[in-house]
């Protein structure tokens, strides 16, 4: 299997047919081209249980099985991936620090692959050990995007649902300990809303949040701003309608994306919040006959064709133009 060869470099320049599905617009022939099999991203959802209830995600309609990945699942996986040099993420539609096994998944990830690039999103609202930290921090993890939507009791809860403000914030500070104590370098970074979000919130809000801020700043973890939220497939509908276009799941970006649930369904996207497009699994086929076969083709040539009323979860998606 050929595989991308740096996390950091862009992506291989594609072949002469690859160039046909990855034109979205103009006149490039839009016809069914194989998968090439590269990708920069791998993205396994190690388990989609989670205790939190925000209101901009739409648990309330996940219907699939709950659970979590088996280490001898990952395994299997991350072997499937050959000399693997990209991003692996470790998070799903679920909270990764649920999962005993996180830690153990890092090592495992970076033994097989050692050039990867291990990260995950979490939300730190679970109750940990200071060991569980320590290991976490020097099992070669890269990168941790902790979600962080509320910087009192009360605005947390309500983004997040529950009250678990104060267990966050010692988690983070526990976490940014742990960093230091082991002498690992990987990113703490917090993702919450923008500046120009924060504007339209309460004076009192948004002096907690300053607070806050300076005080992430003084333990040395980043941030990462956002102003809007994806509407997960019609799973929540924020935004303008859909965009008209062909999605990058058929020429770009999430053509490039791997995305694996806990039970080993390999799916178009992370949108796809209920597995609702299974291409096939990876416990009975390997990457090259899930890509090569019926299903994965009937769903590229739908959008290829603009056709996609059999995909509710396409139909329902804002979409993702990236190139």
């Amino acid at each position: 299997m050929a595989a991308y060869n740096s996390a950091m470099d862009e992506y291989a320049p594609p072949t002469a047919a690859e160039d046909d599905a990855r034109a979205p617009a103009g006149d490039a022939p839009l016809r069914f081209t194989p998968h090439p099999l590269r990708f920069d991203e791998v993205r396994v959802e190690n388990t989609n249980h989670c205790g939190y209830n925000c209101f901009m995600c739409p648990r309330d309609k996940l219907t699939r099985d709950l659970g979590f990945m088996p280490i001898e699942d990952f395994d299997l996986v991350v072997g499937r991936l050959g000399d693997y040099r990209g991003q692996i993420h470790l998070h799903g539609f679920g909270e990764p620090l649920l999962d005993n096994e996180l830690a153990a998944k890092v090592r495992r990830a970076k033994t097989r692959c050692p050039d990867t690039h291990v990260m995950f999103f979490t939300t730190l609202g679970v109750k940990k050990n200071d060991r569980y930290f320590r290991e976490l921090a020097a099992s070669g993890v890269g990168h941790i995007r902790v979600s962080f939507y509320g910087f009192s009791p009360e605005t947390y809860k309500k983004v997040a649902g529950v009250n678990t403000f104060d267990l966050a914030k010692r988690n983070l500070q526990t976490l940014a300990e742990a960093r230091a104590a082991v002498g690992a370098d990987f990113d703490i970074m917090l993702q919450t809303w923008s500046d120009e979000v924060w504007s339209k919130w309460p004076a009192e809000a948004r002096r907690r949040r300053d607070d806050f801020l300076r005080w992430t700043d003084e333990i040395g973890v980043l941030r990462n701003a956002v102003d809007i939220v994806h509407n997960y497939g019609g799973g929540r509908a924020y935004n303008e309608p859909p965009a008209e276009g062909l999605c990058s799941v058929a020429w770009g970006m999430r053509r490039r994306i791997l995305q694996v649930t806990w039970d080993l369904d390999i799916i178009p996207c992370c949108f796809d919040f209920n597995a609702s497009v299974p291409f096939g699994n990876l416990r009975t086929h390997s990457l090259e006959e899930i890509f090569a076969g019926e299903t994965y083709r009937n769903f590229i040539d739908a959008h290829l064709a603009n056709r996609i009323e059999d995909y509710p979860v396409c139909v329902g998606c804002e979409r993702c133009f990236q190139p």
